[in-house]
């Protein structure tokens, strides 16, 4: 899931934002964000995410969008966490997961953690969508 860089990019240049502006708005490093366009960073921790969002005007979801089809799951990345995995092929139908659902899950880290069970990934998914509706 390494796409999440250029989308931001492109979404930046689409809306005629400098990286030091968005950088600036986000609360980061202007030269942090020059590398995570380029895909010489890692994809950015959930909070970084969300003020790069939230900078651009964009749900995070767009801009991690695309990354795979939640609807085949011989397609989902290799290295979702195998409780995120479950979860997916037992939920995705019920709760109307799409891929960048999957995708903003699987990159978000509470100090360093994540969900370690199938239910633990299933509230905090319902509570991401109540809150953000």
């Amino acid at each position: 899931m390494s796409g999440v860089g250029p989308r931001i990019r492109t979404e930046r240049q689409r809306q005629g934002t400098r990286v030091n502006a968005l950088a600036r708005a986000a609360k980061i490093s202007a030269s942090y964000l020059s590398q995570l366009e380029r895909g010489q960073r890692e994809t950015p921790s959930a909070d970084v995410l969300y003020r790069i969002a939230a900078a651009l005007g964009k749900p995070v979801g767009e801009l991690l969008q695309g990354e795979f089809d939640v609807t085949d799951l011989s397609q989902l990345p290799e290295d979702l966490p195998a409780t995120l995995r479950q979860f997916v092929r037992k939920r995705a139908s019920a709760l109307g997961l799409i891929a960048d659902d999957v995708s903003m899950l699987a990159n978000l880290r509470y100090r360093g953690r994540q969900p370690e069970t199938v239910e633990d990934w299933e509230d905090l998914f319902r509570f991401i969508r109540k809150a953000i509706r």
